[in-house]
């Protein structure tokens, strides 16, 4: 009965190799099989998994014995959260379901204890790095309260409300994890000793609202945050704010700004940074900016070295990019397109890490076989790009690839069904980021010049 209990508990049933752990018994799997012959369970992909009407019955009936000291969810408890440190990266991609079912229990209490919220941050952060997915505990971490290690408890939900509009954002839902990092952001405020936390939580608003095209809103936010590092006297967490300042100097043009706060930034850090290598990139992107082309290539070149010499090559599609980026800045698009296609040798699919930014390789190939009017090849890489983006079910990132589409239309010149996919890319659910609309109004105007149009175009 206490196993039936467990699966009928956790969503995704009981991995095999789970079992022994969460029943603390040595003839779990035995149990397991005589549940399975007497059909009250079954194996699916080497999951114990029990039947709908026999889970509901259970629920309903044992629900109530399913308190916070019960035996069972204290066990499952045990088993559950030291994994997340030991097996962080198959937890995080096999047992997120399991575990949100488990937090969302931890959270519903009347008073919540402060090592849930730091095992539930150290998930979500796995989960950010590992395989970003949606979670349904946010209504019940914002409303989690404590009467016991307060002070604990106030720095473990701040860091896990930060954590987890740090998840949304990379997901690209923008307005809820907004929504998220506002609350997370006057909670900071109004809580005492939260200061640090509210300086986290201002760079990932900043880091939104520069997502969203909204430079204005993102200096401000960053611009405090950098304020509260200096009263603080954290002078590394003071350099990671001056180099997200120096991506708004270069988004409003102002190079020499942007150079003078990642000079500052670059005495913070030495090369076992990951940090150094983001200075090197981002040196690079003022070099570019000043039509420097050499010298953004060597820059390039020097981030992609130190990356692949201390982090394993952890950014490496990132460097591809921007590498393809310059490329098509200096008129060589042959040359930026198979750069690209570096990106792209090996698959990655939805909700693996690195895979948005495999999507924008594929975006960058779709384009520039289109600018050489190879647009067989364009139409099958934007088709390609469409499906995967709507499985990762981003709105940004689909409406990307909408006006990818629209632009490869243009190119081939059917201004029809070019204007059909520009629209589509400027009537989206989530149509926040200023950047993308921009872009497929300027597109619009041109498939408009193109037709002769001139007053559509203006």
């Amino acid at each position: 009965m206490k196993l039936l209990r467990a699966v009928a508990f956790l969503p995704q049933g009981i991995h095999r190799r789970d079992l022994d752990g969460i029943l603390k018994d040595s003839s779990a799997i035995s149990i397991a099989e005589s549940l399975c012959r007497c059909s009250l369970a079954y194996w699916r992909d080497d999951r114990l998994v029990i039947l709908s009407p026999i889970c509901m019955h259970i629920m309903e009936k044992y629900s109530q014995d399913l308190l916070y000291n019960d035996e069972l969810v204290e066990s499952i408890r045990q088993h559950y959260y030291p994994q997340i440190f030991r097996e962080a990266e198959r937890y995080s991609k096999e047992e997120h379901v399991n575990l949100n079912r488990v937090f969302l229990f931890d959270l519903a209490q009347n008073v919540v204890e402060a090592q849930a919220l730091w095992y539930l941050c150290s998930f979500t952060s796995y989960l950010y790095s590992h395989n970003p997915q949606s979670m349904s505990l946010w209504p019940s971490l914002a409303c989690a309260q404590s009467e016991v290690e307060l002070n604990a408890f106030n720095q473990a939900k701040a860091d896990a409300m930060v954590w987890m509009s740090r998840l949304y954002g990379k997901m690209y839902h923008n307005r809820t994890s907004l929504e998220m990092i506002d609350a997370a952001e006057q909670f900071c405020r109004y809580t005492d000793g939260l200061k640090a936390k509210l300086a986290d939580g201002l760079c990932v608003k900043g880091d939104n609202h520069q997502s969203l095209g909204k430079i204005a809103d993102a200096e401000t936010c960053l611009q405090e945050a950098h304020s509260i590092c200096q009263e603080l006297g954290d002078a590394q967490e003071e350099a990671f704010v001056s180099i997200n300042l120096s991506d708004c100097a270069m988004r409003r043009g102002d190079l020499s700004k942007a150079t003078a706060l990642l000079d500052l930034a670059e005495r913070h850090f030495d090369p076992t940074y990951q940090a150094w290598t983001d200075i090197l990139l981002k040196r690079a992107q003022v070099a570019l900016l000043q039509g420097n082309f050499d010298q953004a290539r060597n820059g390039i070149t020097c981030a992609m070295e130190s990356d692949e010499e201390y982090h394993g090559g952890r950014k490496r599609l990132e460097i591809v990019h921007q590498k393809a980026n310059v490329e098509a800045k200096a008129s060589t698009t042959q040359a930026a397109e198979t750069v690209l296609a570096e990106g792209t040798t090996t698959e990655i699919l939805p909700g693996q890490p690195n895979f948005m930014q495999f999507l924008t390789s594929l975006r960058g190939q779709a384009y520039f076989a289109g600018i050489v009017e190879d647009i067989d090849s364009s139409r099958n890489h934007a088709a390609r790009v469409l499906l995967l983006a709507s499985e990762e079910r981003s709105d940004e990132s689909y409406r990307r690839s909408l006006l990818i589409s629209g632009y490869i239309e243009m190119f081939a010149r059917k201004y029809s069904k070019a204007r059909d996919f520009l629209h589509s890319a400027l009537t989206a659910i989530d149509a926040e980021n200023l950047g993308i609309t921009v872009m497929a109004y300027r597109a619009l105007g041109e498939v408009a010049a193109l037709e002769k149009d001139t007053e559509g175009a203006e």
